[in-house]
């Protein structure tokens, strides 16, 4: 069994970072962010290369609801496993960005 939730989104702020639950469409439970979010965790990739347009609606609407921030990206691996996504092919609306940005700075003086 790994570590909890919670000591993982601790370590990760421990170095200053944010903790954000990747591509949640792909993982399929759903279930366990509100108990992530609950345990520390800061954001949810709501935009991603294999989300469509109705799974981005739900991560920004479930984010919204559990008053997270959002990020995304297109998921390159460089590896050819992870699918045909490439550096730049998803990106997150500037307002976003700019909502990750100032929490991550508030993270870092906390």
């Amino acid at each position: 069994m790994g570590a909890r939730p919670a000591d993982v989104f601790a370590r990760i702020h421990d170095a200053g970072g944010l903790a954000s639950l990747a591509h949640p469409g792909l993982l399929g439970r759903d279930e366990w962010i509100a108990a992530f979010a609950a345990d520390g965790l800061d954001a949810v990739e709501a935009y991603h290369s294999k989300h469509d347009p109705d799974a981005t609606a739900k991560y920004l609407a479930i984010a919204a609801r559990l008053g997270l921030d959002v990020s995304g990206g297109s998921d390159f691996h460089a590896d050819g496993e992870h699918g045909p996504a490439s550096p730049g092919a998803v990106s997150l609306p500037r307002d976003r960005f700019d909502q990750l940005e100032a929490s991550s700075r508030r993270r870092l003086v906390e």
